[in-house]
């Protein structure tokens, strides 16, 4: 009985299939397309893409004695991670393309009155329900292996392909954004962005926007005005690490702009998601810096000495040692400083920065 089940479903795929050409465009080839691009070369093509960002999340480097950039693709060291996988992903959303595109535009009677819906349907480039994924993924696995340039050209196709259809691409106009700001093209970013906010954005778009538009201004040094889009994006996050990451930006910009108590909180919430310890030791080290004024100088001197005892840090001693430093410095100490640095610079065990 099972056997004749699978004979019978055979046979009817055999009798579907010349009726789900590309070339025809009817409710059944719509299925088809969208169903076998979902579950077969996409979905490989998705996972493939996941694998190359927790790679690159888990070998992320980031420079902490500098503003670290929004996306870990910023980190010069960082950039190629996970470059193998993104190669898989594109090369799965090239095939999707090419085997599931439906470019024919479907048969309608032609004395009927069309509606304003079935107008915008009828105005589409592209009748595979699914394949924007497929469109949308291919450009963010060129963005996230660092060909800027490549991804850029992918969403700016997307934006014309999909002009019927705002949401798709209004995603691509924020992701060709963040292209062009990698690129330092940042007049092009700002159009991107401009042309996306010209829609109402839904709560998805809204965050994508948020950090883009934070790493935009940031890149152009307008950081009073990245700070509300930053902080936007960081609750936003669904992403632990990256959100932890977020977290220790903000507190880095508040700083900047002289907010220590603002700081210090961004920092503690950037701890309390228990990040990778480099980072979260560096949130440490940074709220003691942000509250050594005054009377709590001498409680941020007594923390880091606690956390220069402990054996997990030994690797990082020039760093608390430097920190130690720095606030001895800011209560004009000049001799107690110098001698924190001394120890920083005798305990270094790295020959980084």
């Amino acid at each position: 009985m099972k056997l004749v089940k699978i004979y019978i479903a055979l046979l009817a795929i055999c009798l579907l299939l010349p009726a789900c050409s590309t070339k025809k465009n009817t409710a059944g080839s719509r299925f088809w397309h969208s169903f076998t691009t979902r579950y077969n070369v996409f979905f490989n093509g998705n996972e493939a893409y996941k694998k190359g960002c927790e790679t690159k999340e888990n070998g992320n480097k980031d420079n902490y004695t500098e503003i670290i950039p929004v996306f870990m693709v910023g980190n010069e060291s960082s950039a190629t991670l996970g470059s193998t996988n993104f190669d898989i992903a594109i090369t799965k959303c090239e095939k999707s393309i090419q085997l599931h595109s439906i470019k024919k535009r479907p048969k309608v009677d032609a004395g009927k009155k069309q509606t304003p819906k079935m107008k915008a349907y009828l105005a589409r480039k592209e009748f595979n329900p699914f394949l924007k994924n497929a469109w949308l993924l291919m450009g963010k696995a060129q963005f996230q292996k660092g060909d800027f340039s490549a991804a850029s050209a992918t969403f700016s196709y997307i934006t014309r392909l999909y002009a019927a259809e705002p949401l798709v691409a209004n995603e691509a106009r924020i992701w060709q954004a963040r292209c062009y700001s990698a690129l330092d093209w940042y007049y092009d970013a700002e159009e991107s962005l401009s042309a996306a906010e010209r829609d109402t954005l839904d709560k998805a778009l809204g965050i994508l926007r948020d950090a883009t538009k934070a790493d935009l201004l940031l890149q152009q040094g307008k950081i009073a005005d990245a700070l509300p889009y930053l902080a936007n994006a960081a609750d936003a996050e669904k992403n632990k690490i990256k959100k932890a990451r977020l977290y220790f930006l903000l507190g880095q910009i508040y700083q900047k702009e002289g907010r220590s108590q603002e700081a210090y909180k961004a920092l503690g919430k950037c701890i309390k998601l228990s990040p990778p310890y480099e980072l979260s030791f560096n949130a440490q080290i940074m709220q003691t810096e942000v509250l050594s004024e005054g009377q709590n100088a001498s409680g941020m001197i007594k923390r880091l000495k606690k956390m220069a005892k402990s054996s997990k840090n030994k690797e990082y001693l020039d760093q608390v040692y430097f920190a130690m430093g720095n606030i001895h410095m800011a209560q004009m100490d000049t001799s107690t400083a110098i001698s924190a640095y001394e120890k920083g610079r005798k305990e270094s065990t790295r020959n980084g920065i």
